[in-house]
Parts: C-alpha cells; structure tokens; sequence
C-alpha cells in the first residue's frame, strides 16, 4: 500500500485499498469525510496501523 505523508500523522490512502485492507471503514474516523481527490481519504496513520498492521 503507497502512502503518502501530509503531515506528522495524516497520511492519504486510496480509498479501495483502504476498503481491502479495512472493511470496517465505516468505523474508522476519516478526518476529512469529503474525498480529498476522486478515490483518496485522509486518514489518521496510528488507526491506519491498527486496522493494517502491515
């Protein structure tokens, strides 16, 4: 999975390989519930590790 630093501990994830990776994305607190570009969420990087430890 490519990710992409914004800041300290924002990282954009494509969305379907969120889904892949995190099918409870419903659960998962997306920062900015609008998508940033057609298939990119930002999401907090320490969630995104414990839904993919990977």
């Amino acid at each position: 999975m490519e990710l992409r630093l914004l800041a300290p501990r924002l990282v954009k994830v494509p969305l379907l390989e969120l889904r892949l990776t995190a099918p409870r994305l419903m659960e998962l607190q997306l920062l900015a519930p609008q998508l940033l570009a057609p298939r990119l969420v930002t999401v907090r990087l320490l969630e995104l590790r414990l839904l993919a430890p990977r």
